[in-house]
């Protein structure tokens, strides 16, 4: 699983007062926290956190917490530095020594999954082992859980709780009240999109959007997975609150 922690977190300063997102209290525990829950549920044995020069902090506090001592115990985490803020394939590259040549799960931690730690991705891997292509989690959304997706990329269903993801012409049994998430499994070739682009060196900062984006005009397809649980998204004050909130009742 790679986590990526390195950006700057520009929606929260008002929360954060400087400090990193990834540490902010939801539920009484720090947001990263239910990143490595998810991965401990899920069976996954490696975790790479990608953080930056001035983010050290979540290194301390993931390694020296008494509060997941008991998830140390069951994970190798590596900490790998983004050396240049270019996006969330930059990440990705960060983390290249264990995800290089195959599968891997991308959990941001301001997206703070509800219900059984681990459930959400083995439904991912499940759908992976099927398709064998990228699959993003997916969630609803409702007034109590607000949220919005890149207005840019379309789902159309394809059968059941599986979309399909449009980054150019879309069908017209678009769906609307879905939106993706930070929550994905992906691809070879989507590590492969983010080499090429971060390679590129575009100048501004390259999203994961980006490279499904790629992985498409390349002929491959791009799911979304309804997951059948929320997923809040706790990088906005407003979806802060909102997490808090729900959390504290977990």
């Amino acid at each position: 699983m790679i986590i990526p922690a390195a950006g700057f977190g520009t929606r929260m300063q008002g929360v954060t007062a400087g400090g990193c997102k990834e540490l902010v209290d939801v539920g009484g525990r720090p947001a990263i926290q239910y990143a490595l829950q998810e991965a401990v549920g899920f069976g996954i044995s490696m975790v790479g956190i990608v953080i930056r020069k001035g983010k050290e902090k979540i290194r301390e506090v993931v390694m020296q917490s008494g509060g997941m001592a008991t998830l140390r115990e069951k994970l190798q985490v590596h900490f790998f530095f983004q050396p240049q803020m270019n996006g969330e394939c930059g990440a990705v590259m960060a983390a290249a020594p264990i995800v290089r040549g195959r599968p891997f799960l991308v959990h941001y931690p301001d997206n703070i999954i509800c219900g059984t730690p681990g459930r959400v991705a083995r439904r991912l891997r499940d759908a992976y082992k099927t398709l064998g292509r990228d699959v993003v989690a997916l969630t609803r959304v409702t007034d109590e859980v607000p949220g919005q997706s890149d207005p840019s990329v379309k789902l159309s269903l394809v059968k059941d709780d599986l979309y399909q993801l449009h980054f150019q012409d879309a069908p017209e049994n678009v769906c609307e009240d879905l939106r993706h998430t930070g929550v994905y499994i992906a691809s070879p070739e989507f590590f492969n999109a983010c080499e090429a682009l971060v390679s590129g060196k575009v100048s501004r900062e390259i999203k994961d959007s980006d490279a499904r984006r790629l992985v498409c005009s390349r002929g491959h397809r791009v799911y979304g997975l309804d997951v059948g649980t929320n997923i809040l998204d706790a990088g906005s004050p407003a979806g802060y609150e909102t997490a808090c909130r729900k959390m504290a009742g977990e």
